[in-house]
């Protein structure tokens, strides 16, 4: 079976704009330089909600960059108290 293009998503819930505000503006520097292998990517902030959307025909390369995400998401979240 060939993989055409695969596609992750995520929808994170904090308790309010300010804590979602300060993960958003941690990351952003990164989701502006991009990740390679992948082919789409979007992060936008909607109130307390930060959305995530990767796209890649390579399944180890979004799978990777999913994990280092959510490593991030978790450092961040433990240095600031979140």
């Amino acid at each position: 079976m060939l993989v055409k293009n695969v596609k992750i998503s995520y929808e994170i819930t904090f308790e309010n704009e300010n804590k979602a505000d300060i993960i958003y503006n941690s990351l952003l520097p990164e989701f502006e330089k991009g990740f390679p292998g992948i082919s789409y990517r979007k992060f936008i902030i909607e109130k307390n909600k930060i959305k995530i959307e990767l796209h890649s025909s390579n399944i180890s390369r979004i799978r990777a960059i999913s994990n280092t995400i959510n490593r991030w998401l978790i450092s961040i979240k433990e240095i600031n108290n979140i």
